[in-house]
């Protein structure tokens, strides 16, 4: 009976001293802070909206469905196509946009031939400016692999940027290839 009450006080203590450092942990973890002094955490809106302009329309919100570079009804040798591409922070968020045509190159076949041969892309920053045929071809073109730009819109400077992308069908001794085969 002796060893029974003893193994019986034993294991009341050894609950209270459980219990005691349940509560001084939890305790601890209410308390506790950490602070960094760099880091800052804050909860904002990123908000960017994206807008173009041609011969036809000035300052148009582009969404999914829009579709650009319609200046030119028939693409052929020595075509010219422009769109000033504006895009704005209009979010509490500083962004880091990025602008490259990658997926352009991926999906540019027609009939087994890369139009991003003969098509070349000029990029200007700040857009153009009631451009002709004449002033648009003065640009520098490259091919669509070589477009990659970063830029930051930040909420108080530069909220919205602008750049004019021309489009340049230029002529070769292969352009037959690129004509599409229309089934009789």
């Amino acid at each position: 009976m002796k060893n029974t009450k003893a193994k019986l006080i034993s294991s009341v203590a050894v609950l209270l001293i459980c219990f005691a450092m349940l509560i001084g942990s939890t305790f601890a973890w209410f308390t506790d802070s950490a602070s960094t002094g760099v880091n800052k955490i804050q909860a904002g809106n990123l908000d960017i909206e994206v807008f173009h302009s041609n011969k036809t329309v000035t300052n148009e919100a582009v969404a999914d469905t829009t579709t650009l570079f319609t200046d030119v009804i028939k693409w052929e040798p020595g075509a010219v196509a422009y769109e000033n591409i504006t895009i704005k922070n209009v979010g509490n968020l500083s962004a880091k946009i990025k602008l490259n045509l990658k997926d352009v190159v991926k999906n540019s076949t027609n009939d087994g031939h890369d139009l991003t041969e003969v098509i070349k892309i000029a990029v200007v920053e700040g857009g153009f400016s009631n451009p002709d045929r004449d002033s648009i071809l003065e640009s520098s073109f490259d091919s669509f692999s070589v477009v990659d730009k970063d830029f930051n819109l930040n909420t108080t400077e530069c909220a919205e940027k602008t750049y004019g992308i021309a489009l340049y069908w230029q002529p070769t001794d292969h352009d037959n290839d690129y004509n599409v085969s229309i089934p009789s």
